[in-house]
């Protein structure tokens, strides 16, 4: 293995160490303990809701976001990565910003979207939690903390068909790069056998196993990468 090949290596098994390091963090009641968007946020007055484009052509995950303004000018924001086709709400970000040109900032790091009624967004949502609840997939933990932006939606009051499942109309499970992914193969074959569904999983060449979903086309945004939201000294 050339030199460059082995930093490369060891560059991917720092990352890949850190992100595992912070799922374990959101796996004790910890995660839940802080509250991230301020008491009485559902009462500020929404200020967008948009949804990626072509979310409903069965090749993209829908990309949901919902963000309300409060009288002082912070933005609360809400951001749901919705896999409809086998997951559900595989990611979510709850956040205030303390200005719109912070939101602003983020939202130019976001896919191409467009907006929408605030109905259709609680109802791609509440789909694609449906559905993956019925192979045992729970929504991402921020979830249940995002979902506060969406306060006042009628799912059932939008008549737009949101589009479930993949080829033959069977699950199809497409891996992310912080996808468990012998955990969730082994829950849909548990769930509807082997023959029930499709998956289509990334293998990198040369790369251990334990860092092969950090160099694979990350399928999930660059804006849901954990570092965004933080800052920290990379030196």
């Amino acid at each position: 293995m050339g030199c460059d090949a082995r930093l490369r290596q060891k560059a991917l098994a720092r990352k890949a160490a850190k992100r595992k390091a912070r799922r374990r963090g959101h796996c004790g009641a910890s995660a839940y303990s802080a509250r991230v968007l301020p008491r009485g946020v559902e009462t500020w007055p929404l200020f967008e809701v948009v949804v990626s484009s072509h979310w409903n052509d069965g090749d993209h995950l829908a990309e949901v976001t919902a963000a309300r303004r409060s009288p002082l000018g912070q933005i609360a924001l809400g951001v749901f990565l919705v896999d409809l086709q086998c997951l559900g709400v595989k990611n979510a970000i709850a956040h205030v910003f303390p200005a719109l040109a912070d939101y602003q900032m983020f939202r130019c790091r976001q896919s191409p979207a467009g907006p929408v009624e605030l109905n259709l967004a609680a109802k791609i949502i509440r789909e694609g939690v449906a559905y993956g609840a019925q192979f045992g997939f729970n929504p991402h933990p921020d979830y249940h903390q995002a979902k506060a932006v969406l306060a006042g939606a009628d799912p059932e009051a939008c008549s737009v068909p949101v589009p479930l499942g993949g080829p033959e109309g069977k699950p199809f499970f497409v891996a992310g790069p912080n996808d468990d992914v012998a955990a969730i193969l082994d829950r849909l074959t548990a769930t509807l056998g082997a023959d029930g569904f499709h998956y289509l999983v990334a293998v990198c060449d040369g790369v251990s196993s334990e860092s092969w979903n950090e160099c694979a086309e990350d399928p999930e945004g660059e804006f849901f990468d954990e570092d965004f939201l933080e800052v920290e000294d990379e030196s």
